[in-house]
Order: structure tokens, then sequence, then C-alpha cells
């Protein structure tokens, strides 16, 4: 859960399962993983060809709301108790985020994501192996 060795472990264990989102390896020196116009810091890219493309892979309870960072459009919203999960629609896909905190989401509020820093794991989109 806390390690995937690739994409099919990564999506097959947790419920609700991790988000997958396709990115690209860019910067030069300062290498970075470009997703849909948002920078995020990854170890282990450094030796990586810039345009090498990947998967980010995020946990729901992993994604933070932020001022800026992955814009999202809320479709469901769906209370659980200690939890309420949202799911969402970001570049033609659907992506769930599960927060614990009470916020007053609606269906079609745009918001925007942030990936948790030391929560994002990043998978070669070729292999479907874990890079990071």
């Amino acid at each position: 859960y806390d390690r995937p060795i690739n994409v099919f472990v990564a999506s097959f264990i947790g419920s609700p399962s991790m988000n997958m989102i396709n990115g690209v390896v860019s910067g030069g020196k300062n290498k970075h993983v470009a997703v849909h116009g948002m920078k995020l810091s990854i170890p282990d890219i450094e030796a990586m060809e810039d345009g090498h493309e990947v998967i980010v892979g995020v946990r729901p309870e992993h994604l933070e709301l932020a001022e800026s960072g992955l814009p999202a459009v809320v479709s469901v919203i769906e209370p659980t108790g200690a939890e309420t999960h949202v799911i969402l629609k970001f570049d033609n896909q659907d992506l769930v985020a599960v927060f614990r905190e009470r916020h007053d989401f609606r269906p079609g509020q745009k918001i925007y994501l942030m990936p948790m820093a030391g929560f994002v794991h990043v998978f070669d989109r070729k292999t479907g192996i874990k890079i990071s």
C-alpha cells in the first residue's frame, strides 16, 4: 500500500484506488514532473531524460486543497461519516479525493488539488514499474 512496486499493485491495493495521472519529466538540470502545467518536485528522477512519459500515482487521502494545482471539477460528494469522498473530473478522467475535515463542496464547483509532499509515486508509463 505505502510502496507499490508497479502500477498494477498501486491500483489494485486500497479502496478507493490510487489516482493515476499522466506526466512528463522536464526541467533540464532542475528536473521535475510536469502534470497539466503544474511542476512536481520528485526525488530520484535526475538521471531521466526530459520528455520521459510517466504516471504519477497519488492516493485519495494524499490530495489536499490548494490555491493552485490540479484543476478539478466536483462531480459527486459522498459523506461516509468520518470522511468525505469526492469524485472529481480532471483532464477527462475521474479523480477521487478523501477529506477528513468538513468542506462545503457542490457539484460543478472548480477546486484545486495538490499532492502532499512525500506521498507521490512515479511509474514509467511504458513498463508500469515504479521509478520514485
